[in-house]
């Protein structure tokens, strides 16, 4: 999903898809991590999987996706939202951070890659009710086809639930999100090898 909004944008296109906006099956991009660790990307990472992803059924997560986006010369911010700041196990400094990042409407903002155990979704909003409470937009790959189709007719409120999350819904311990910052210069390309995380709180 974060792949084919990239293909839209021409910084990105060019950068990725060389002006060719194919995006990748599962397979291939399997064989583009196992890329970014021979090039030095994320040595710990490539550790922790025993090197290979190929013709496997690991998970592909957060750091996987931000050390194949930095071999690639994409520039990412990794955010690691280690435990909950809310009560019932919630996560509120996690919804304000979203709010943040796509209030700031005066450049392209790219959707968000979400994280957490066994599962990522893509992030690609975030509303604001009247009495002040936040809803993430999420596209979720466990969504079957039919209803996912429906969003290419016009949207009702009804069709909206499917993409909304009230904080209440988000109890994992831990959440991690990936934001596309723009391209790398060729000093960042050599820094961004090690993989860094903001840890927020």
């Amino acid at each position: 999903m974060l792949l084919s909004c990239l293909a839209k944008c021409d910084l990105y296109e060019h950068v990725l898809f060389n002006g060719r906006p194919l995006i990748p099956s599962i397979s291939k991009i399997q064989r583009l991590i196992e890329t970014a660790w021979q090039k030095g990307f994320d040595r710990a990472g490539c550790e922790q999987l025993g090197g290979r992803v190929i013709n496997t059924t690991k998970w592909i997560g957060a750091t996987e996706i931000v050390a194949t986006l930095s071999s690639l010369k994409i520039k990412c911010q990794l955010i690691d939202f280690h435990t909950p700041t809310g009560s019932n196990s919630t996560h509120p400094q996690l919804f304000e951070w979203v709010k943040s990042y796509f209030k700031n409407v005066d450049k392209y903002k790219p959707p968000l890659y979400l994280q957490h155990q066994g599962h990522s979704r893509t992030i690609i909003g975030l509303e604001q009710t009247k009495d002040g409470s936040l809803r993430l937009l999420l596209f979720d790959p466990s969504c079957r086809k039919p209803q996912m189709t429906q969003f290419l007719q016009d949207i009702s409120p009804n069709l909206m639930r499917t993409l909304r999350r009230p904080l209440h819904t988000l109890k994992a311990k831990q959440y991690q999100i990936v934001s596309i910052q723009g391209v790398l210069t060729d000093k960042e390309y050599q820094e961004s090898k090690m993989l860094k995380s903001e840890q927020i709180p």
